[in-house]
């Protein structure tokens, strides 16, 4: 009864009008679910993680980096693929571990790539897909969100 009472009172092709304007709603929130921040297709994003991980390319970084943080943010789930080292020393969270003393970190977050190539700062997935030789789509701007950012570090101006 109610609907039939909607429906005499606005009119059939209101009904009609709410109904489309909710459908296409529903086709734009699936169709942003399939997406990555920035407007990245999540797919791309886990394609250039696997080509990371192919290449061996490694992560350096910290659990209180803000930087690092948004590394991984940007990665969102395919993060898991990236080969990440957690520079602080498990037992003085105020040291640097060992692994990364060896390595040669001074700020973070910091990639390494082949040949033992580091490069310290945020890196766009343009950037790192350049740097290690992976395959980039053309979705026009798709490094918007992802500011490079100078290392944080003991070496460095600022820290987190």
């Amino acid at each position: 009864m109610i609907w039939r009472d909607a429906v005499k009172k606005v009119g059939f092709g209101h009904v009609i009008l709410v109904v489309a304007v909710l459908a296409v709603l529903g086709m734009f929130a699936v169709w942003l679910s399939d997406r990555g921040k920035g407007g990245v297709p999540a797919p791309a994003i886990g394609d250039l993680a696997r080509c990371l991980q192919d290449r061996g390319v490694r992560m350096y970084g910290t659990e209180w980096c803000s930087h690092c943080q948004k590394q991984k943010k940007a990665f969102g789930e395919s993060f898991s693929m990236i080969d990440y080292v957690e520079c602080t020393d498990s037992g003085n969270p105020m040291r640097m571990s060992a692994e990364c003393e060896r390595a040669g970190i001074t700020g973070f977050p910091t990639w390494q790539f082949s040949l033992g190539n580091l490069v310290p700062g945020e890196m766009s997935f343009s950037e790192l897909a350049a740097k290690a030789g992976c395959p980039w789509g053309e979705m026009g701007d798709p490094d918007s969100f992802v500011v490079s950012s100078p290392p944080v570090g003991p070496d460095t101006e600022g820290t987190d």
